[in-house]
């Protein structure tokens, strides 16, 4: 193929995704909407005032310790742009959590007590996506119509450490169904369980698995939102939903009851407005898990990330640009020079790397054949654990297939696949080594070519196989397009430098301020 054939290829390819994401507009599989219940919880007294939605952590605990807020008020804040906002139009929300005023209430009554925030996260409501597991009555359904009403078995360790830090859970995000692992033509934000998520900013691509808690993020639903990744689940959303994110390094937050892809590569990672409240979440959500043996070293990489927030922690440090041999987007050139811009302005030495050829899918076939192996045995696993309506994934498959255009409307290629591979455990293993070191020395060899101690991209820079590294990548808004579409840079650290990735993301962001928020 030419070049130019190859670009206009992706172009098409990328304007005919966002044209699926409106497909299914009048989609009659999800579940249905309760808006009289929401109604009743938001009440009709008097909200607080609507700019708060928009409110970082620091603002909202600072209205919280000046009692002109109280958690109540706030949950019912949020409650009322899901029913208005929300409901049947972005559809990033999946379920409410009925406990959620409840919760607040007992907040509220200890403040009220005299007891002083344990963390940044006290009262703070909190949105989690629908593949990390809730006790019930939340179920927890990976946007899967086999599992619509599935309850885990107790809470995931990421939503136990959310709920001890006395964050509220407000409900659960929608999702790529299958966390995007259920077939190859499925548009991005699509469940069966949730319909398609929509961005808040206009008819643009939402993104990857993660698009439910991206667009609660960034549509104020939310204090901040909680998703994950295999391979540019969180940020690729961030970047076309204008929030900020860290996709830590593999085994730095607990995996424990997160429903799988691949072990290789899943974590999962906040998802907010600005990157200081990142660093709040990081610093409740990282740390050993006796659940999860691949956070055994956890506390290399957790030393403090709000301790380590420094606008200047990007002086004088070199950060390698990466781009690609053949821009699909028209404004890539422009994009780069603002993230350069923004990098000379917090003080960092940008270095243009060479180019990445577009064609380059680094480690792809072994990628699919390790998460094909690990899906099968992860997703067996977990519905063991966690008594679900089936007990396979084989038996799942052959429940779908029985009315597939209600319960896999787009098909299910990846779960079949999966069902059927034959992988040994030995082929596994060495694929997944291979892919690993192969990862993390093409990363390697990209900070050396430049000297560098960071690499950065415009959007998901997803041509740097960072999640195959297990390494740590974060998400920082840069603008928007002139037609209103959100654009983010992503920087990329070595494995289990996340304090250092997370600081320098701050950096940049308190450099350019960039991010605005969609006009709702």
């Amino acid at each position: 193929a030419t070049p130019e054939s190859l670009v206009q290829r992706a172009r098409a390819s990328a304007a005919a995704q966002v044209e699926r994401q409106y497909q299914h507009l009048n989609w009659a599989g999800p579940r249905p909407r309760d808006r009289a219940s929401l109604a009743a919880q938001v009440g009709t007294r008097a909200l607080p005032d609507p700019a708060l939605a928009q409110a970082d952590l620091a603002a909202l605990r600072a209205r919280l310790a000046a009692r002109t807020l109280t958690r109540v008020d706030l949950v019912r804040l949020y409650l009322d742009r899901i029913l208005r906002l929300d409901l049947d139009r972005l559809n990033s929300v999946i379920v409410v959590d009925p406990e959620a005023l409840a919760e607040a209430e007992r907040a509220d009554a200890r403040a009220a007590a005299g007891h002083a925030p344990h963390t940044p996260l006290e009262g703070m409501p909190v949105l989690v996506k629908d593949n990390i597991g809730t006790r019930g009555p939340l179920p927890t359904t990976a946007g899967a119509w086999a599992l619509r009403e599935a309850v885990c078995d107790r809470d995931s360790t990421v939503v136990a450490r959310l709920r001890a830090a006395g964050a509220i859970i407000l409900g659960k995000t929608n999702l790529s169904e299958w966390a995007n692992w259920t077939t190859d033509d499925m548009p991005n934000g699509f469940s069966s369980v949730g319909g398609q998520t929509h961005n808040a900013y206009g008819r643009f691509e939402v993104s990857g698995s993660s698009s439910g808690s991206a667009v609660a993020a960034s549509a104020g639903l939310c204090a901040v939102a909680i998703g994950s990744e295999t391979w540019g689940s969180l940020v690729s959303p961030a970047s076309a939903n204008g929030v900020a994110t860290l996709k830590p390094s593999l085994g730095v937050i607990s995996r424990d009851r997160i429903i799988p892809i691949t072990e290789a590569q899943d974590t999962a990672g906040p998802m907010a407005r600005c990157v200081a409240d990142l660093a709040a979440v990081m610093d409740v959500l990282a740390g050993p898990d006796d659940h999860d043996p691949e956070t055994a070293h956890a506390n290399a990489a957790a030393r403090g990330f709000v301790a380590a927030l420094d606008a200047g922690a990007l002086r004088g440090v070199r950060v390698g640009i990466i781009r690609q041999s053949l821009d699909v987007d028209p404004e890539a050139g422009l994009w780069r020079e603002r993230l350069r811009a923004g990098l000379r302005a917090a003080g960092a030495v940008p270095v243009d790397l060479s180019p990445t050829p577009i064609e380059q899918r680094l480690c792809r076939e072994d990628f699919m054949a390790v998460a094909k192996y690990d899906f099968l045995h992860g997703i067996d696993a977990y519905l063991a654990a966690t008594k679900a309506p089936f007990h396979s994934l084989a038996e799942l498959v052959a429940w779908n297939a029985e009315d597939a255009a209600a319960r896999v409307p787009w098909g299910q290629t990846l779960l079949v696949a999966s069902a059927a591979q034959t992988l040994d455990e030995a082929a596994y293993r060495r694929a997944r080594d291979r892919n690993r070191a192969a990862a993390r020395a093409y990363i390697d060899a990209l900070l050396r070519e430049g000297d560098c101690a960071l690499l950065a991209g415009v959007g998901s820079a997803s041509f740097v196989p960072f999640a195959v590294a297990g390494a740590p990548a974060a998400g920082v808004p840069l603008g928007l397009r002139t037609s209103g579409e959100p654009v983010g840079a992503t920087l990329i650290g070595r494995y289990f430098d996340d304090v250092s990735v997370l600081a320098a993301a701050f950096a940049l962001e308190q450099a350019t301020r960039a991010r605005i928020a969609p006009a709702l």
